[in-house]
């Protein structure tokens, strides 16, 4: 293959594993076209891509960039799952693809920029999402605030039943007074 082929595959590649990125390394020997097409939809909605790769240029790209080594995970067929700044998402990603089809396998990836194998990235997805805990401080929030607001008008709610009382206590004399005028 032409020189520059590989170096522009190379490019691509360092630009896949570069930076921030989370990305989660998947054995996809057995995968149906028609699977993959699924898995890649799949994965467009949630904001996660699938890319195969040279294990040899992926090696060699992540040596260039100065990313942990991951070479012994580059074994036959390798794809690679990546997205974003969270990496809770992409391993829940790879966990649930790898459990919908059987032909993928995690093998393990670089989440946080730490190396990570495939029983650390099934621990990262058993962990809620940004998302989940946001929505779990959000209640905890609106529940305190919940009980604030049921302790400051609770003795308010109990003068003005009090307040009620009263006035129906006089109205009911008024009323009763006001008849025994009519009878005399």
């Amino acid at each position: 293959m032409p020189s520059r082929v590989n170096q522009r595959l190379l490019a691509e590649t360092k630009a896949i594993l570069d930076g921030d990125a989370n990305v989660v390394l998947l054995c996809y020997r057995g995968l149906t076209a028609v699977q993959a097409g699924q898995v890649r939809a799949d994965l467009q909605g949630r904001g996660v891509r699938l890319r195969v790769v040279r294990n040899r240029l992926a090696r060699r790209a992540l040596a260039e960039l100065d990313r942990p080594d991951l070479s012994e995970l580059f074994d036959g067929p390798t794809a690679v799952m990546e997205g974003g700044d969270d990496p809770i998402l992409v391993a829940k990603a790879a966990a649930a693809c790898a459990k919908e089809i059987e032909a993928l396998a995690v093998r393990g990836g670089l989440l946080e920029g730490k190396k990570v194998t495939a029983a650390e990235v099934e621990e990262w997805a058993a962990m809620p999402s940004r998302e989940e805990l946001l929505a779990m401080v959000l209640g905890q929030i609106v529940g305190v605030a919940g009980g604030v607001i049921a302790a400051i008008t609770s003795p308010a709610g109990a003068v003005a039943s009090q307040i009620e009382k009263i006035a129906e206590r006089d109205k009911d004399s008024d009323e009763s007074n006001g008849s025994e005028e009519t009878a005399a």
